[in-house]
Order: structure tokens, then sequence, then C-alpha cells
């Protein structure tokens, strides 16, 4: 009787689970296609600022390369993953705290808030590194590059293992 009682419980949880796949599969394609928009503009922004800086006497502006482009597109992307799995736990953390009244939950709101924000910071993070190589002065031009030592390499490395980490406690969440 016991073993029953526990595959009719698993047999209830895969609706659910498909249901929370489907929600982390839709705020992934909601924050590519954001990231993509975003990336767009950002580089039409990135051009003005290299025309702006190449109008300078002296100063040495440096093309913008594919290369540099898709780097500084692929952490924009990862950057609004992230904030949709923000918004997709706020909802969800929203939603049961509605229910509840737990101060854990809560807790965990007030929590997710400020990551939303750092979030913000981060896609503004990205906007700069979209025109550093405008920049004319070579050693700030080069902390800002996606090589080595680069903040463009650690500013991407950090939103993919939040990405990890949110879609984990989102599946969870959902479950």
């Amino acid at each position: 009787m016991h073993m029953v009682k526990k595959k009719t419980a698993r047999k209830n949880r895969t609706p659910l689970t498909s249901k929370a796949k489907l929600v982390i599969v839709f705020l992934f394609v909601l924050g590519i296609v954001v990231g993509i928009l975003l990336s767009y503009q950002f580089y039409l922004e990135a051009n003005d600022k290299a025309e702006e800086f190449g109008h300078h006497p002296g100063w040495q502006v440096e093309p913008f390369s594919v290369t540099h482009f898709l780097e500084a597109s692929f952490g924009v992307v990862l950057v609004s993953i992230t904030l949709f799995l923000l918004t997709g736990l706020l909802a969800v953390y929203i939603q049961i705290y509605r229910k509840t009244k737990s101060n854990y939950i809560l807790g965990l709101l007030l929590f997710f808030i400020p990551m939303m924000i750092k979030t913000y910071f981060d896609l503004d993070n990205f906007r700069t590194l979209f025109w550093a190589p405008a920049i004319p002065f070579q050693p700030v031009r080069d902390s800002l590059q996606f090589s080595l030592g680069g903040n463009g390499l650690i500013s991407i490395i950090i939103p993919f293992f939040e990405i990890i980490g949110l879609t984990i406690i989102l599946y969870l969440s959902l479950e």
C-alpha cells in the first residue's frame, strides 16, 4: 500500500516537472532574444563612441573586431538570461509568499531583489565593454578586453555560473 502512494506521487510530479522545464526553456529563449537585441543596440552605441573618440587629434581608435563583438554579445545574452531567471524566481516566490506568509520566503525575495539590481549593473558593464576598443588609451583598453586578465573574460564567467545556480533553484522551486 505504501509503495502505491509513492508511484502515485511520482506520477503527479511529472506534469509539474515538465511545466518547470517549459518555464525554464521559455525564460532562456526570452533571455537570448532580449540579449541579442540589446547587443545590437550596444553595438550601435559603441560605433557612435568610436566615431566620437576618433575625431580627437592624436587619439588612436582601434576598429571593432568580430571576435570582440561576439564575446561582448555572448556576455549580454548570459546576463539577459540571468535577468529573466531572476524574474521567474521572483514571480514564483511572490506566489508562494502570498499563500504562506513565510518569513523564509520573504527573506528569499529580499535576497533576489538586490541580485536583480546587480544584474542590471552587469548589463551596463557589458555596454561599456562593447565600446572598449574605442578607448584611445591602451592600458585602459587592455584592462577592459576579453583577453586573459581583462575584465571582459571575468564578466562572462560570473553570469555563466549564476545561470547554472538560478536554473537549479528555479527548477526545484517549480517542482
